[in-house]
């Protein structure tokens, strides 16, 4: 089996750091780290040079493409959120 290796990036150090100070759970902070990374993947891009648009199209994916509902959306809605405010500090 393959290892996948994750380099620290800024923009993951930063986030990292913005939810140690929220004091978020570790369950939640893995999965914020999950779809922020699954949403990097999906577009081909830093999270840091897309916007509110490419949220909506991924979000609409997940629930189209992939029959998502619920909880996992929430989760995926939730962890975009924080990234944009709180650590990229964006208001759209």
């Amino acid at each position: 089996m393959k290892e996948r290796i994750f380099y620290v990036t800024p923009l993951r150090r930063s986030k990292q750091r913005d939810m140690e100070l929220k004091g978020l759970a570790e369950t939640t902070k893995s999965a914020y780290i999950y779809h922020v990374r699954r949403f990097a993947e999906y577009h081909g891009k830093s999270p840091e040079v897309l916007g509110t648009e490419e949220i909506k199209e991924y979000l609409y994916y997940l629930i189209k493409e992939e029959k998502r509902r619920g909880t996992y959306v929430n989760y995926a809605y939730s962890a975009l959120k924080f990234l944009y405010v709180r650590t990229l500090e964006r208001v759209e």
